[in-house]
């Protein structure tokens, strides 16, 4: 009976553990599975879980497909309750194969239409923030997860940025460059957090790396 991944067996001292090792495709012999762009989006919204977990916040998913695939949120301690409070910011998730580390830059070609979106919620006077999170995933899906006894790796990471200035005329794509350093970890988003919740700019380093270079 065919498994989801090979089991291996390494003795190490007295003991034996079961270690998993990179999964066959299709998996377990599965003729049903779900797309590739689908299984991109849920390991991209399980790192988005993950970091704003740790960081003590909560990730909500979008029900709806209307630009906004989710919302992460401050829960406050109030009268000896933890309540959602007010303050949120919405998230645009995108995840590929697709990008290039270039001069310290994550060169990446987003959807004209999805660029235009961005740009619009930017210039917004009184709406709730938005940001781009890309997750960057190795070329080769085997090397997208990997599990052991010992820990679970997601490759490799995503990052995060704001896009605004003008809306593009391309009908097709938008070309972007993110900081390397805006790395989506749970120091990061929590600074982004406590700047929503304070009414400031969504930056960390400098004005100039608020928003998305375009190319």
């Amino acid at each position: 009976m065919d498994v989801p991944r090979r089991l291996e067996i390494r003795r190490e001292n007295a003991g034996a553990f079961p270690v998993a090792s990179a999964p066959r495709w299709p998996v377990g012999g599965l003729q049903r599975m779900i797309t590739k762009q689908h299984r991109q989006e849920q390991l991209s919204r399980a790192y988005v879980h993950a970091v704003a977990a740790h960081a003590g916040l909560i990730f909500e998913p979008a029900t709806t497909d209307y630009g906004v695939d989710g919302s992460i949120r401050v829960v406050q301690k109030r009268k000896g309750r933890r309540l959602v409070c007010g303050h949120s910011l919405d998230v645009q998730l995108k995840a590929t194969t697709h990008w290039v580390l270039r001069n310290d830059e994550v060169v990446y070609d987003v959807e004209a239409k999805t660029y235009n979106d961005l740009v619009d919620r930017f210039n917004e006077p009184r709406g709730t923030p938005m940001v781009l999170i890309l997750m960057c995933l190795p070329k080769k899906e085997v090397d997208w997860l990997s599990i052991t006894t010992e820990q679970l790796v997601l490759r490799h990471c995503c990052f995060w940025c704001r896009v605004g200035g003008t809306r593009t005329d391309n009908t097709t794509t938008q070309r972007i460059r993110i900081p390397r350093s805006h790395i989506l970890d749970q120091t990061s988003v929590g600074e982004l957090l406590d700047k929503v919740r304070k009414g400031e700019a969504l930056q960390r380093e400098s004005p100039k790396s608020l928003l998305c270079w375009i190319h």
